[in-house]
Protein backbone atom coordinates (compact mmCIF):
# COMPACT_ATOMS: atom_id res chain seq x y z
CA UNK A 1 0.00 0.00 0.00
CA UNK A 2 1.19 4.27 -0.21
CA UNK A 3 2.65 5.46 2.61
CA UNK A 4 0.84 8.80 3.42
CA UNK A 5 1.61 12.10 5.02
CA UNK A 6 0.29 10.78 8.38
CA UNK A 7 2.08 7.73 8.26
CA UNK A 8 5.50 9.52 8.66
CA UNK A 9 3.96 11.74 10.81
CA UNK A 10 3.71 9.02 12.69
CA UNK A 11 7.19 7.53 12.50
CA UNK A 12 8.31 11.01 13.47
CA UNK A 13 5.83 11.10 16.52
CA UNK A 14 7.16 7.33 17.75
CA UNK A 15 10.81 8.10 17.53
CA UNK A 16 10.93 11.30 18.94
CA UNK A 17 9.00 9.91 21.95
CA UNK A 18 11.53 7.79 23.20
CA UNK A 19 14.49 8.84 20.92
CA UNK A 20 17.71 10.45 21.98
CA UNK A 21 19.80 12.63 20.22
CA UNK A 22 22.01 12.19 17.24
CA UNK A 23 25.08 13.46 18.71
CA UNK A 24 24.41 10.88 22.30
CA UNK A 25 24.16 8.06 20.13
CA UNK A 26 27.30 5.86 20.92
CA UNK A 27 29.62 4.75 18.29
CA UNK A 28 29.50 0.28 17.46
CA UNK A 29 32.57 -0.93 18.24
CA UNK A 30 32.91 -3.29 15.16
CA UNK A 31 29.83 -4.24 12.99
CA UNK A 32 29.42 -7.77 15.16
CA UNK A 33 27.92 -5.70 18.06
CA UNK A 34 24.85 -4.98 15.83
CA UNK A 35 22.42 -7.44 16.10
CA UNK A 36 19.40 -4.94 14.86
CA UNK A 37 18.09 -1.48 13.18
CA UNK A 38 15.14 -0.06 14.21
CA UNK A 39 11.93 -0.74 11.35
CA UNK A 40 8.60 0.67 10.73
CA UNK A 41 6.07 -1.89 10.99
CA UNK A 42 2.98 -0.58 9.20
CA UNK A 43 -0.41 -2.00 10.47
CA UNK A 44 -2.08 -4.50 8.75
CA UNK A 45 -5.56 -5.47 8.82
CA UNK A 46 -5.94 -6.34 12.33
CA UNK A 47 -2.79 -4.56 13.99
CA UNK A 48 -1.49 -1.47 14.18
CA UNK A 49 1.91 0.10 12.55
CA UNK A 50 4.98 0.26 15.56
CA UNK A 51 8.80 0.85 15.02
CA UNK A 52 10.43 -2.79 15.67
CA UNK A 53 13.68 -4.08 16.24
CA UNK A 54 14.82 -5.49 12.75
CA UNK A 55 17.76 -8.31 12.97
CA UNK A 56 20.73 -7.33 10.41
CA UNK A 57 20.58 -11.16 9.09
CA UNK A 58 17.31 -10.39 7.38
CA UNK A 59 19.16 -7.76 5.29
CA UNK A 60 21.50 -10.40 3.70
CA UNK A 61 20.85 -10.70 0.16
CA UNK A 62 20.79 -14.45 -1.56
CA UNK A 63 23.87 -15.70 -2.61
CA UNK A 64 25.79 -15.02 -5.65
CA UNK A 65 27.23 -16.19 -8.65
CA UNK A 66 30.70 -17.96 -7.89
CA UNK A 67 33.29 -15.89 -9.26
CA UNK A 68 35.92 -16.34 -11.72
CA UNK A 69 38.45 -18.89 -10.65
CA UNK A 70 41.87 -17.20 -9.83
CA UNK A 71 45.64 -18.42 -11.80
CA UNK A 72 47.07 -21.07 -10.25
CA UNK A 73 50.34 -20.08 -7.71
CA UNK A 74 53.59 -20.49 -8.30
CA UNK A 75 54.97 -24.39 -7.73
CA UNK A 76 57.28 -24.62 -5.31
CA UNK A 77 61.27 -24.35 -6.98
CA UNK A 78 64.62 -24.78 -5.87
CA UNK A 79 66.71 -22.87 -7.34
CA UNK A 80 70.19 -24.15 -6.14
CA UNK A 81 72.15 -26.08 -2.86
CA UNK A 82 74.43 -24.96 -0.56
CA UNK A 83 75.99 -26.70 2.42
CA UNK A 84 75.96 -23.40 4.28
CA UNK A 85 74.30 -20.19 4.49
CA UNK A 86 77.54 -18.73 4.36
CA UNK A 87 77.88 -20.64 1.38
CA UNK A 88 74.58 -19.06 0.02
CA UNK A 89 75.35 -15.56 0.72
CA UNK A 90 79.32 -16.04 -0.83
CA UNK A 91 78.02 -17.38 -4.03
CA UNK A 92 74.56 -15.30 -4.47
CA UNK A 93 74.99 -11.95 -2.19
CA UNK A 94 72.60 -10.49 -4.36
CA UNK A 95 69.30 -13.01 -4.86
CA UNK A 96 66.94 -10.08 -6.07
CA UNK A 97 67.05 -12.27 -9.68
CA UNK A 98 67.10 -16.00 -7.95
CA UNK A 99 63.18 -17.39 -9.21
CA UNK A 100 62.86 -20.11 -6.28
CA UNK A 101 64.60 -20.58 -2.96
CA UNK A 102 67.85 -21.92 -2.06
CA UNK A 103 68.35 -25.14 -0.14
CA UNK A 104 70.23 -25.09 2.85
CA UNK A 105 71.87 -27.94 4.28
CA UNK A 106 73.86 -31.66 3.93
CA UNK A 107 71.27 -33.84 4.34
CA UNK A 108 67.26 -33.71 4.30
CA UNK A 109 65.29 -31.69 5.38
CA UNK A 110 66.86 -28.96 4.01
CA UNK A 111 66.08 -25.19 5.49
CA UNK A 112 65.13 -23.34 2.56
CA UNK A 113 65.94 -19.80 2.05
CA UNK A 114 64.21 -16.40 0.10
CA UNK A 115 65.58 -13.43 -0.90
CA UNK A 116 63.54 -10.99 1.00
CA UNK A 117 63.39 -7.31 1.41
CA UNK A 118 67.64 -6.74 0.54
CA UNK A 119 68.66 -10.57 2.04
CA UNK A 120 68.21 -14.41 2.17
CA UNK A 121 65.27 -15.37 4.77
CA UNK A 122 65.19 -18.67 6.39
CA UNK A 123 61.34 -20.21 5.24
CA UNK A 124 61.81 -23.23 7.29
CA UNK A 125 61.60 -26.75 6.56
CA UNK A 126 59.40 -28.84 4.05
CA UNK A 127 58.36 -31.79 6.16
CA UNK A 128 58.97 -35.02 4.10
CA UNK A 129 60.44 -38.57 4.69
CA UNK A 130 64.31 -38.79 4.56
CA UNK A 131 66.02 -40.81 2.00
CA UNK A 132 65.88 -44.86 3.10
CA UNK A 133 69.42 -46.36 3.16
CA UNK A 134 71.66 -46.98 -0.21
CA UNK A 135 72.81 -50.43 0.35
CA UNK A 136 70.66 -52.45 -2.21
CA UNK A 137 68.26 -54.12 0.55
CA UNK A 138 64.64 -52.95 -0.08
CA UNK A 139 62.94 -50.62 3.11
CA UNK A 140 60.00 -49.52 3.65
CA UNK A 141 58.33 -47.42 6.59
CA UNK A 142 57.65 -48.06 9.89
CA UNK A 143 56.63 -45.99 13.13
CA UNK A 144 58.31 -42.89 10.98
CA UNK A 145 61.42 -44.46 10.54
CA UNK A 146 63.16 -46.79 7.76
CA UNK A 147 62.93 -50.79 8.23
CA UNK A 148 64.20 -53.32 6.08
CA UNK A 149 61.44 -55.28 4.09
CA UNK A 150 62.39 -59.24 3.79
CA UNK A 151 63.37 -60.14 0.69
CA UNK A 152 61.08 -62.62 -0.92
CA UNK A 153 62.62 -65.56 -0.80
CA UNK A 154 61.77 -65.19 2.96
CA UNK A 155 57.59 -64.92 2.52
CA UNK A 156 55.45 -67.43 1.56
CA UNK A 157 53.14 -65.19 -0.68
CA UNK A 158 49.47 -65.85 -1.91
CA UNK A 159 50.80 -66.94 -5.32
CA UNK A 160 53.96 -68.92 -4.29
CA UNK A 161 55.58 -71.08 -7.26
CA UNK A 162 58.43 -72.13 -5.00
CA UNK A 163 59.06 -75.39 -3.25
CA UNK A 164 59.31 -74.37 0.38
CA UNK A 165 59.59 -77.43 3.16
CA UNK A 166 59.20 -76.28 6.82
CA UNK A 167 61.47 -77.03 9.35
CA UNK A 168 60.92 -75.13 12.14
CA UNK A 169 57.69 -75.72 14.73
CA UNK A 170 55.94 -72.57 13.73
CA UNK A 171 57.10 -72.36 9.97
CA UNK A 172 54.12 -72.12 8.01
CA UNK A 173 53.66 -75.06 5.06
CA UNK A 174 52.43 -74.52 1.10
CA UNK A 175 49.59 -76.91 -0.02
CA UNK A 176 51.69 -79.11 -2.08
CA UNK A 177 53.26 -79.46 1.31
CA UNK A 178 50.45 -80.72 2.84
CA UNK A 179 49.15 -82.67 0.09
CA UNK A 180 52.40 -84.49 -0.89
CA UNK A 181 52.26 -85.79 3.31
CA UNK A 182 48.70 -87.06 2.35
CA UNK A 183 49.58 -90.59 0.37
CA UNK A 184 46.03 -91.35 -1.33
CA UNK A 185 46.00 -95.18 -3.15
CA UNK A 186 43.26 -96.37 -5.14
CA UNK A 187 42.17 -99.50 -4.99
CA UNK A 188 40.12 -101.67 -7.43
CA UNK A 189 37.69 -103.78 -6.46
CA UNK A 190 39.53 -106.94 -6.32
CA UNK A 191 42.50 -105.11 -4.36
CA UNK A 192 39.75 -104.33 -1.73
CA UNK A 193 38.68 -108.05 -1.80
CA UNK A 194 42.16 -109.19 -1.35
CA UNK A 195 42.39 -107.21 1.80
CA UNK A 196 38.67 -108.58 3.61
CA UNK A 197 39.75 -112.37 2.56
CA UNK A 198 41.46 -114.38 5.49
CA UNK A 199 44.81 -116.11 3.73
CA UNK A 200 47.88 -116.01 4.44
CA UNK A 201 50.32 -116.62 1.16
CA UNK A 202 54.06 -116.72 0.29
CA UNK A 203 56.69 -116.01 -1.98
CA UNK A 204 55.45 -115.58 -6.09
CA UNK A 205 51.73 -115.31 -4.81
CA UNK A 206 52.48 -112.73 -2.16
CA UNK A 207 53.88 -110.82 -4.52
CA UNK A 208 51.63 -111.25 -7.33
CA UNK A 209 49.31 -110.28 -4.48
CA UNK A 210 51.89 -106.94 -3.29
CA UNK A 211 50.93 -105.92 -7.31
CA UNK A 212 47.20 -106.15 -7.35
CA UNK A 213 46.84 -103.91 -4.61
CA UNK A 214 49.66 -101.39 -4.39
CA UNK A 215 49.85 -101.09 -8.12
CA UNK A 216 53.39 -102.08 -9.02
CA UNK A 217 56.48 -103.28 -5.84
CA UNK A 218 58.03 -100.22 -6.86
CA UNK A 219 54.70 -98.15 -5.55
CA UNK A 220 54.82 -100.57 -2.81
CA UNK A 221 58.54 -99.50 -1.52
CA UNK A 222 58.33 -96.15 -2.31
CA UNK A 223 54.64 -96.06 0.04
CA UNK A 224 57.11 -97.70 2.90
CA UNK A 225 59.73 -95.28 2.34
CA UNK A 226 57.10 -92.22 3.08
CA UNK A 227 55.51 -93.75 5.85
CA UNK A 228 58.61 -93.76 7.33
CA UNK A 229 59.02 -89.99 7.10
CA UNK A 230 55.31 -89.79 8.44
CA UNK A 231 52.94 -89.43 5.39
CA UNK A 232 49.68 -91.01 6.16
CA UNK A 233 48.54 -93.53 3.81
CA UNK A 234 44.75 -93.40 2.67
CA UNK A 235 43.37 -96.39 0.51
CA UNK A 236 40.36 -95.19 -1.58
CA UNK A 237 37.89 -98.03 -2.26
CA UNK A 238 35.16 -95.84 -3.57
CA UNK A 239 34.47 -91.96 -3.82
CA UNK A 240 32.50 -92.31 -0.64
CA UNK A 241 34.52 -95.02 1.16
CA UNK A 242 38.26 -93.68 2.39
CA UNK A 243 39.99 -95.68 4.64
CA UNK A 244 42.77 -93.99 6.94
CA UNK A 245 45.61 -97.26 7.67
CA UNK A 246 46.44 -96.73 11.49
CA UNK A 247 50.14 -98.04 10.61
CA UNK A 248 51.08 -100.30 13.49
CA UNK A 249 54.39 -101.43 11.66
CA UNK A 250 56.78 -100.44 8.71
CA UNK A 251 60.43 -101.67 8.09
CA UNK A 252 62.14 -100.84 5.33
CA UNK A 253 66.21 -102.18 4.73
CA UNK A 254 67.36 -101.20 1.07
CA UNK A 255 70.42 -103.10 1.88
CA UNK A 256 68.54 -106.76 1.75
CA UNK A 257 65.72 -105.75 0.16
CA UNK A 258 63.08 -105.92 2.88
CA UNK A 259 60.06 -103.70 3.42
CA UNK A 260 57.00 -104.75 5.79
CA UNK A 261 53.94 -102.89 6.31
CA UNK A 262 51.38 -104.69 8.97
CA UNK A 263 48.00 -102.30 10.39
CA UNK A 264 44.41 -103.04 11.45
CA UNK A 265 41.84 -102.73 9.09
CA UNK A 266 38.21 -102.50 10.56
CA UNK A 267 35.12 -102.15 8.15
CA UNK A 268 31.20 -103.12 8.76
CA UNK A 269 29.54 -106.16 7.13
CA UNK A 270 25.76 -105.50 6.57
CA UNK A 271 23.39 -108.31 5.93
CA UNK A 272 20.20 -106.48 6.35
CA UNK A 273 18.71 -103.75 8.01
CA UNK A 274 18.93 -105.39 11.41
CA UNK A 275 22.06 -107.59 10.94
CA UNK A 276 25.27 -105.61 11.00
CA UNK A 277 28.63 -106.82 12.35
CA UNK A 278 31.81 -104.83 12.64
CA UNK A 279 34.93 -106.65 11.07
CA UNK A 280 38.59 -106.48 12.03
CA UNK A 281 41.41 -107.71 9.98
CA UNK A 282 44.95 -108.15 11.21
CA UNK A 283 46.75 -107.53 7.73
CA UNK A 284 50.65 -108.30 7.06
CA UNK A 285 52.90 -107.76 3.49
CA UNK A 286 56.54 -108.37 3.12
CA UNK A 287 58.64 -107.83 0.60
CA UNK A 288 62.09 -109.53 1.20
CA UNK A 289 64.45 -110.23 -1.65
CA UNK A 290 66.52 -112.14 1.04
CA UNK A 291 63.48 -114.24 2.44
CA UNK A 292 60.15 -115.76 2.09
CA UNK A 293 57.62 -112.81 0.24
CA UNK A 294 54.39 -112.84 2.40
CA UNK A 295 50.72 -111.61 2.33
CA UNK A 296 48.41 -112.42 4.90
CA UNK A 297 45.09 -111.50 6.72
CA UNK A 298 43.66 -112.53 9.32
CA UNK A 299 41.05 -111.99 11.83
CA UNK A 300 41.35 -110.51 15.25
CA UNK A 301 39.28 -113.15 16.86
CA UNK A 302 36.92 -115.74 15.42
CA UNK A 303 34.30 -117.67 16.95
CA UNK A 304 30.72 -118.90 15.94
CA UNK A 305 28.62 -118.10 19.57
CA UNK A 306 31.49 -116.22 21.68
CA UNK A 307 29.86 -113.01 22.28
CA UNK A 308 31.62 -111.32 25.84
CA UNK A 309 35.32 -112.03 27.39
CA UNK A 310 35.58 -111.13 31.11
CA UNK A 311 38.16 -111.28 33.56
CA UNK A 312 37.66 -112.61 37.06
CA UNK A 313 39.69 -113.90 39.83
CA UNK A 314 39.77 -117.06 41.41
CA UNK A 315 37.51 -116.74 43.67
CA UNK A 316 35.27 -114.10 41.95
CA UNK A 317 34.91 -117.08 39.35
CA UNK A 318 34.13 -119.50 42.23
CA UNK A 319 31.20 -117.36 43.77
CA UNK A 320 29.53 -117.17 40.16
CA UNK A 321 26.68 -119.93 40.50
CA UNK A 322 25.36 -119.82 37.33
CA UNK A 323 27.61 -119.04 34.19
CA UNK A 324 26.04 -116.80 31.54
CA UNK A 325 26.21 -118.30 27.91
CA UNK A 326 28.33 -117.44 25.53
CA UNK A 327 30.93 -115.80 27.93
CA UNK A 328 34.71 -116.65 28.22
CA UNK A 329 36.22 -116.19 31.96
CA UNK A 330 39.38 -115.72 31.91
CA UNK A 331 41.19 -116.21 35.71
CA UNK A 332 43.87 -114.12 36.28
CA UNK A 333 45.62 -115.86 39.53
Amino acid sequence: MAWTEQDYQEIVARLMASSIGVNEVPNADKADDVTSLPAFKPSGNDSKSSVVNYPLEFLKGEQGEPGIQGEPGKSFKVAGEYATLEALKSAVPDGSAVDGFMAVGTEVPYDYYAWVNGEWISQGKIGGIDEAPTDGKAYGRKNGDWAEVPAKSDVLTKTNSESFTPTGDYQPATKKYVDDKHILLTITNEAHQQLNSNQEVKAGEAESKINLVFGSIDNFKNIIHRLLSDDILFLKITEKEIFKVSTSHTYCNPNNGAYELSFIYTYTSIADANNISLVTKRIFIALNSNATNFFVVKDILVSDNLTTLTKKTAAEYEAIGSKDANTAYCVTD
